[in-house]
C-alpha cells in the first residue's frame, strides 16, 4: 500500500527580492528568512509564486466551482511579476 507524502517545504507566501550581483532571493513572509536563491533575478517572481500556484492547482482539482479563478489569476500575476 502506498501512502501519500505531504510536501515538506517552507510554507508560503514567499516574496522575491533583488540581491547584489544580479541574483534574486526568495524570502518567506511567515518566517522572514531566505528560502532560496535564483541566479537570474528575472526568475524570482516565478519561484516566489510557487506556493501560491501549488495551492491554486490543488484547489482547482478539488472544486468544481469558479471561485478559485480569481486566486488563480492572482497567482499567475505574481509569477509574472505583475502583482499589486
Amino acid at each position: 500500500m502506498t501512502t501519500k507524502k505531504k510536501a515538506a517545504h517552507t510554507p508560503g507566501p514567499w516574496n522575491g527580492a533583488r540581491s547584489s550581483g544580479g541574483q534574486g532571493i526568495i524570502i518567506s513572509e511567515k518566517y522572514g528568512e531566505n528560502v532560496g536563491v535564483c541566479y537570474n533575478e528575472d526568475d524570482r517572481h516565478l519561484i516566489a509564486a510557487a506556493p501560491d500556484l501549488l495551492a491554486v492547482l490543488k484547489e482547482a482539482l478539488e472544486n468544481n466551482d469558479d471561485a478559485w479563478k480569481n486566486r488563480a489569476r492572482a497567482a499567475i500575476a505574481k509569477a509574472e511579476g505583475r502583482e499589486g
